[in-house]
Formats: structure tokens, C-alpha cells, sequence
């Protein structure tokens, strides 16, 4: 009895599976047409499947902030660097590389293609047939919508402005992806996988320009901009010096045959104030230098290691390929349906 009984789940499965098994097997012509159907369809998508081609750019970044004597020279002079750790410090650069202001950057530079220079922008609306799509809309404005190649980007229309953010959301931030390629190293990468080789080609190149100028830009601003006021105080003082030199000078003529010694006191005020001046100026004149070099020294350094190089990477369907795929899922899709009209018509019995 307790035999029988260890038997049953297992009798019962056997059962469950010749009952389902026969349940198809009457069916059996519908499941292979579901399959030649399959077929059929992969062996069709495989030839209309556009090949999408990957263009991958490798960078390092290098160089970190060094402000501990920047921040004591500047505060000589009442002025401040800020933090070494900003907004735009670490790996905030991959958040960068897929912000909308840089993408757009990217996708209004000019590159050179068969046709001739064109914008990546355009390069990307032929690609996609964006500009047929225009052609059945409603309004006017957007039938006639074009990109002319140096349009300033403040200049956009409304309906360039709805354009370009379809393209960010809908086209390039489902393919593009920035990353970091060892969080032990500071070796990162940006890719994008497009119909158009030459777009992701250039894209990627020119995306990591206007990322690279951008953030090195924004990582020196502070120290660039107070390097400008010292500069501006130097010229000042140089200015002054001139004015009491040539001062200076006059009294000279003006004294060269006074007798009394009060009248030269004004005379030896000038050359006081000439000293001192002369004395500010060059050492403004050397912190500058010094204010110079550290900059350049804390200015991060993004370097290319490896660029996208044609031919790319391509992923295509194989037409054997498709007719496998097709013929799978026909086959499961007709088994999954049959599986659950099974169920359904027995749902009393099994439960």
C-alpha cells in the first residue's frame, strides 16, 4: 500500500503528459503549419533586418585635482578655488557622456561624408527616413522641417526643439551607454549601436570631444577665472606704475634746479611709489606664473586609447539563422497555446 502510494504523484505525471501529449498530437498539422508559419516569417525578417553597427570609443581619465597650494596662494589675494570634489569630479563624466546638452553638441557637428559636409544630425534623419515621416504630417511647419548645417542652437524652432528631443529619448539613449570599464581603473568606454556606420562611427568620436572640452572646462573654471582678476589686478598696478613714473619724471625737469630740499619731497614720494609698485607688480607677476602652471598641473587629462575603426562591428540575422529562430518559436508558441487549451478544457478534473 505505502508502495503504491509513493508511486501515485509520479503515475499521475505520466498520465498528465500522455493526455496532453495525445491532446496535440491531434492538432498536429495545425502545430506544423504554426512552424512552417515561423519559417516562413524568420526567413522574411532576416531579409528585411537592417545590419546595426557598433561604434565603441575607449578613453582613460587622468589627472585629479591638486589644490592644497592653489588654495593657499589664491587666499592671498581674497579669492577662493572651491572644493576639489564638485559637481563635476570622479566619475560624473559618464553622466556627461549621455546628457541631452552634449548629445545635441555631438549631433550638430559638422563631419564629412560622400555627399559631401553635412551635420551628424542629418546624417542621422537620412538614416532613420525621419524627413519622409515629416512629409505626411499635418502641419506645414513640420513638412518643412530642415536642419541647414551651422543653425545656431539657441535659433531652434519650437518644432526643431520636439525633433531633437524624440531623437535623445526615442533613438540615442535606448543605444547609447557610458561605463567604466574596471571600477579599479579609470578606463571607461562609450557606445552606441546604430543602422548607420558612419554615424556611430563619428557620433562616438565627437560626442567624447564636446564631453572632454566640457569637463575640463568646467573642472578649471574657478581656478581660470581667478587667474583672469590676478591678471587684471597686474595690469592695474603695471598701469599705475607708468602713470607715477612718468609723474616722476616730470618733477625731475621741474626740480632739476631747485636749491631748497622741501621741494624734492614730492620727488622722492614718486620714487617711493615706484619702488613698491615695481615691487607688487613682480610678485603678483611670479604668482601668476606659479597660479599657471598649477593649473595646468590639476587640469584632468582625457585620453583616447582606442577609436572606432571601420568596418565596424556588425550584427546582422542570417537567413538560416531566421528560418531557426522562426520555426522555434512557431513550434513553442503552438505548444504554449495548445498547453493552455488543455488546461482550460480539463481545469475541473486536474483541480
Amino acid at each position: 500500500m505505502d508502495k503504491e502510494t509513493k508511486q501515485t504523484p509520479i503515475t499521475g505525471l505520466v498520465s498528465f503528459v500522455n493526455e496532453l501529449s495525445a491532446f496535440v498530437l491531434k492538432r498536429k498539422y495545425w502545430v506544423v503549419a504554426a512552424i512552417l508559419t515561423g519559417f516562413a516569417l524568420g526567413l522574411t525578417a532576416s531579409f528585411l533586418f537592417k545590419p546595426r553597427y557598433t561604434g565603441s570609443l575607449t578613453f582613460v581619465l587622468q589627472g585629479e585635482d591638486e589644490m592644497g597650494g592653489m588654495s593657499g596662494l589664491a587666499s592671498q589675494f581674497g579669492l577662493s578655488l572651491g572644493s576639489a570634489s564638485g559637481t563635476f569630479s570622479g566619475d560624473n563624466i559618464y553622466e556627461l557622456l549621455t546628457s541631452r546638452f552634449l548629445v545635441e553638441k555631438a549631433l550638430l557637428a559638422p563631419v564629412a561624408t560622400e555627399a559631401g559636409t553635412n551635420s551628424l544630425l542629418n546624417v542621422f534623419i537620412k538614416t532613420y527616413k525621419l524627413d519622409k515621416k515629416w512629409k505626411d504630417n499635418e502641419e506645414q511647419k513640420v513638412r518643412d522641417l530642415s536642419f541647414p548645417l551651422g543653425q545656431p542652437r539657441e535659433s531652434f524652432t519650437r518644432e526643431q526643439d520636439s525633433v531633437m528631443g524624440v531623437i535623445y529619448q526615442k533613438y540615442i539613449m535606448k543605444q547609447l551607454i557610458a561605463f567604466k570599464v574596471d571600477k579599479k581603473l579609470s578606463v571607461g568606454r562609450v557606445e552606441i549601436e546604430t543602422k548607420s556606420e558612419l554615424f556611430s562611427k563619428f557620433f562616438v568620436e565627437k560626442l567624447m570631444e564636446e564631453t572632454a572640452n566640457y569637463y575640463v572646462n568646467a573642472k578649471t573654471k574657478i581656478s581660470r577665472t581667478n587667474c583672469q582678476i590676478l591678471e587684471q589686478q597686474a595690469d592695474s598696478i603695471k598701469r599705475e606704475y607708468d602713470r607715477v613714473v612718468s609723474a616722476s619724471a616730470s618733477l625731475s625737469d621741474q626740480n632739476l634746479n631747485v636749491i631748497r630740499q622741501s621741494a624734492s619731497v614730492e620727488l622722492v614720494k614718486k620714487q617711493t611709489d615706484m619702488q613698491l609698485l615695481a615691487s607688487a607688480y613682480m610678485e603678483m607677476k611670479k604668482n601668476i606664473e606659479l597660479m599657471k602652471m598649477t593649473i595646468n598641473k590639476q587640469t584632468p587629462l582625457v585620453e583616447i586609447i582606442d577609436r572606432p575603426i571601420m568596418p565596424l562591428d556588425e550584427f546582422k540575422i542570417g537567413h538560416a539563422m531566421g528560418a531557426v529562430l522562426g520555426c522555434i518559436f512557431g513550434g513553442l508558441g503552438a505548444f504554449g497555446f495548445y498547453f493552455m487549451l488543455f488546461m482550460w478544457k480539463n481545469r475541473r478534473r486536474l483541480l
